[in-house]
């Protein structure tokens, strides 16, 4: 180990040993003391399981959920947590309104603004679309500018099954203020979307990202890799 630190050492690099202890929240602590952002997008929150993993993370969070549902547990999950804003709204290009697809899962993670197609019901259990509700979609270029946020810097996770892509398009020009990515890649749609991970990758490397973390891999029974999430950070 020291001589190759040594040899790092020469060439301008340091190494760390990895701790089996690592995981994904001391990873994005370690990274936000490096490299802080001011506030959290969580689009999608569901039942709000990322807030509670991350919230103290950040002094502000935007919490944004278009399922009508799931909003009154989740503001009564985060009732006390004064800086956490909850708004029933989904995120995409354009402020519209959409048709949500609810879907009949046990953990409600399915309904998206998208139209399922037949792949989805190979691979998961419990994705029959029971009914469809409007809801309003908002660009988070508008929001950023309608909350007087310009100066700030955010951390972005979104998690819209099938909309993803579309809320980073939404973003315009703050995708500069953006300075970390959670995102899930389809790699087979289950969704009635026209992207896969290689536009997003694309998204990505024009506006200066690299992968950070992989996690979530989801496979069909055949053993295709269906999705997985990515952390991406923005290089200095």
């Amino acid at each position: 180990m020291k001589i190759l630190k040594k040899i790092f050492s020469y060439f301008g690099y340091s190494i760390t040993r990895k701790h089996k202890s690592e995981n994904i929240e001391k990873l994005i602590q370690l990274r936000l003391n490096a490299n802080p952002c001011d506030c959290l997008f969580d689009i999608g929150s569901n039942v709000g399981d990322f807030l509670q993993d991350y919230n103290t993370f950040f002094s502000k969070i935007f919490s944004f959920e278009p399922n009508p549902e799931l909003i009154p547990d989740l503001k009564k999950r985060f009732i006390d947590k004064k800086h956490i804003s909850i708004f029933e709204l989904g995120v995409g290009i354009n402020t519209e309104n959409l048709d949500l697809h609810v879907t009949n899962d046990k953990g409600k993670t399915l309904s998206s603004i998208k139209k399922q197609n037949k792949v989805i019901h190979e691979i998961l259990r419990n994705t029959e679309v029971i009914q469809k509700k409007k809801i309003k979609v908002i660009s988070l270029s508008d929001f950023i500018l309608n909350n007087k946020l310009e100066d700030k810097t955010f951390f972005l996770k979104t998690d819209t099954q099938g909309n993803d892509l579309e809320v980073l398009i939404g973003l315009k020009k703050f995708i500069s203020n953006v300075k970390f990515i959670k995102i899930e890649m389809p790699v087979i749609n289950i969704y009635d979307i026209d992207y896969k991970y290689h536009e997003i990758n694309e998204f990505m490397k024009k506006n200066n990202f690299a992968p950070l973390h992989f996690q979530h891999l989801t496979r069909n029974k055949n053993g295709k890799l269906v999705e997985y999430d990515v952390i991406f950070e923005r290089l200095s």
